[in-house]
């Protein structure tokens, strides 16, 4: 299976970057509706969002680029290649400890 879901010139749409999306958009609806249930303010759980998607992508590739060295620090590595988030290399286990983090 191809993971370009729509090639638009340079920007390249990947099959996983639209079900993080599709994943952050149901989390949000989800989650403030259960808000509401429980008599919370929804609209602070939203302001909240970007900042936690923000802090899920930071931490899920600092998690990437800390397991996977080599091409970044090792022999020949470019460590600015570290932020080319766009070139692939994310981790599920930073995302959740960024998360984590911004929450606390």
């Amino acid at each position: 299976m191809d993971p370009v879901l729509i090639q638009l010139g340079p920007l390249a749409i990947r099959w996983y970057g639209l079900l993080i999306a599709l994943g952050v958009l149901a989390g949000s609806v989800w989650s403030l509706r259960e808000a509401r249930r429980r008599g919370m303010d929804g609209e602070a759980l939203l302001d909240m969002a970007p900042w936690l998607v923000l802090s899920g992508l930071i931490g899920a590739r600092a998690v990437f680029v800390l397991t996977s060295p080599g091409p970044f620090f090792g022999p020949g590595g470019r460590p600015l290649d570290a932020f080319a988030v766009w070139q692939g290399g994310i981790s599920i286990h930073g995302g959740i400890l960024g998360i984590l983090i911004c929450v606390f």
